[in-house]
């Protein structure tokens, strides 16, 4: 493990973190590795973009599964680019080997940062902060 410096720490403390999955057990790990910031977790992208519009789209980073019926990852790609173009580009794909391959391709053809599940908790971490970064 790579431990995370002190600039990164408390650049990191101030993040807002949207964290879309339907899996409960990968949200309460990321909740704990993102603990001590803001964040939000919904379990759909239905849920996700109905918090957005009522909050005003308001985050740093977003961790978004790529499969998540009846939606998917690019449903929320999509609904960022319309709100706020360049919103968008501070969405990291997390994916767990995707069934369709047709999704895949086009999630992969995006510049957006992707990871498969089971990720490396640490290098997220650092994702997030260079997500973070890179767009502030």
């Amino acid at each position: 493990m790579t431990p995370v410096n002190q600039s990164s720490e408390s650049e990191q403390a101030s993040l807002n973190i949207l964290i879309i999955d339907d899996e409960t057990l990968v949200t309460r790990v990321l909740g704990r590795v993102f603990r001590g910031h803001a964040l939000t977790v919904t379990h759909t992208v239905h849920d996700a973009i109905a918090n957005q519009e009522r909050g005003g789209w308001g985050f740093d980073v977003a961790l978004c599964d790529v499969l998540l019926p009846p939606y998917n990852g690019l449903d929320f790609y999509e609904a960022c680019r319309g709100a706020s173009p360049g919103l968008e580009e501070r969405i990291i794909f997390m994916s767990g080997g995707v069934v369709d391959s047709e999704l895949s391709r086009r999630v992969k053809a995006l510049s957006n940062l992707h990871v498969e599940k089971p990720f490396d908790l640490m290098a997220l971490r650092e994702m997030v902060i260079g997500v973070a970064r890179r767009l502030r």
